[in-house]
């Protein structure tokens, strides 16, 4: 949606929190829909990072916080004077109406696992994803070799 709220609007944004929420023990509402049906299986949560705060506090104008931060993804772990720490990207796009100049901001935090652990929260996992792995160079050159011979015994199957 391009509606131009937030960000270059002048508008202020309003609530701009993570979560943490424990999934343990949480019912399947896929087949149910309505408030009055999910709130009683509503999980609670804990406030981990106030970011229009955060942002505020940083120096950033109420009306250049974004309205709608609508991409969040996890980085590479980095070291800092002996401290690991986990990234987190915030972004938001170019919502703003056709002809309005406007850039994308983006916002990384850094955090431990102790900071997870202050708001009851567990360590943070990064999960290796890996690429599907390659067939080996001799299965594929064997696999054309046998191509090769094949195509030669049938031309010479044709030629008789």
């Amino acid at each position: 949606e391009r509606d131009g709220k937030g960000l270059g609007d002048g508008s202020s944004a309003v609530i701009k929190q993570l979560r943490l929420v424990d999934l343990a023990g949480a019912s399947d509402v896929s087949a149910l829909s309505g408030a009055a049906n999910l709130a009683p299986l509503a999980r609670t949560s804990t406030l981990f990072l106030d970011v229009k705060a955060d942002l505020l506090s940083h120096g950033i104008a109420d009306t250049a916080v974004p309205a709608k931060l609508e991409g969040a993804a996890f980085g590479a772990d980095i070291v800092e004077g002996g401290t690991t720490y986990h990234t987190l990207y915030l972004a938001n796009d170019n919502d703003f109406l056709p002809g309005v100049a406007g850039t994308n901001q983006f916002y990384v935090y850094r955090f431990t696992d102790a900071d997870l652990a202050a708001v009851g929260g567990s360590a943070l996992v990064q999960q290796s994803i890996s690429a599907v792995p390659e067939p080996g160079s001799w299965a594929l050159m064997l696999g054309g070799l046998v191509g090769v011979a094949a195509l030669k015994r049938r031309r010479a199957r044709a030629a008789a």
